[in-house]
């Protein structure tokens, strides 16, 4: 399975479109690095916005198109 190119693109971009989407103010730019993961050998999701403390929630994106 490969990551979509595409979305993977946006969000790196603008990556204030997942919280704009879940209809909240988006952090502080520095807040969250966006980035594609694989977590096993076999499982890759399309995206993880990590948090830059370790107080702050991780989020996992997965896009269905």
């Amino acid at each position: 399975m490969e990551t979509d190119s595409f979305f993977c693109q946006l969000f790196k971009q603008l990556p204030e479109t997942m919280w704009e989407l879940l209809g909240e103010t988006a952090p502080r730019d520095d807040a969250y690095r966006f980035d594609a993961v694989e977590l096993k050998k076999s499982l890759r999701v399309d995206g993880v916005y990590l948090p830059k403390k370790a107080s702050m929630p991780l989020y996992f994106l997965e896009v269905q198109f």
